[in-house]
């Protein structure tokens, strides 16, 4: 009984595989990304289960300076989401998607002044999501992408005080390549 549920079990693994092959796909991206405050560059990977559905991961950096008679600042942070994508084909070179999930990050900001050098980092975690296009001409990986991801940031920590930083809204323009 064992050896007949196994071998059923790895019929059924194989079928599936073999019946998803064409679908499957794996793609990357990089590019610049514009958040709330300035512009920083973005990088996604993702794989695509099938035409409809896949998984990717991007990662988004970004720094900005300040700088006054009284005070200098330089900030930097980066998020790293993991998210389901939903995809949906509008003809064979255009497709828009969908996606939700989580990310991490962290962050740095430097601050001087005339009498101090003080320098804060926090990390923080919640649900990433986003909306775009995705452009691909035919019969070539070469894709195009341009969407908006939001990340819900909530509370960081900035010496002895919190704040809340809200969402995060990071558009962004890549350029990329499906294998």
């Amino acid at each position: 009984m064992k050896k007949t549920i196994i071998a059923v079990a790895l019929s059924a693994i194989t079928f599936g595989a073999n019946a998803s092959d064409k679908d499957e796909s794996a793609y990357v991206f990089l590019g610049v990304a514009n958040g709330s405050e300035s512009t920083g560059w973005q990088a996604t990977a993702g794989f695509d289960i099938d035409e409809n559905f896949g998984f990717e991961s991007t990662f988004h950096y970004n720094s900005d300076e300040y700088r006054s008679r009284y005070v200098n600042a330089n900030m930097s942070w980066w998020m790293m989401s993991l998210t389901p994508v939903v995809h949906l084909d509008i003809n064979e070179n255009i497709r828009l998607y969908g996606k939700g999930g989580f990310f991490f990050g962290g962050g740095t900001i430097k601050t001087s002044t005339y009498y101090s050098t003080d320098e804060y980092s926090d990390s923080t975690s919640g649900l990433a999501y986003g909306l775009g296009i995705d452009f691909m001409p035919v019969e070539s990986g070469l894709s195009a992408r341009i969407g908006i991801d939001w990340y819900n940031i909530g509370d960081v920590e900035v010496g002895d005080s919190t704040v809340d930083a809200g969402t995060e809204k990071v558009v962004n323009f890549n350029i990329g390549y499906k294998f």
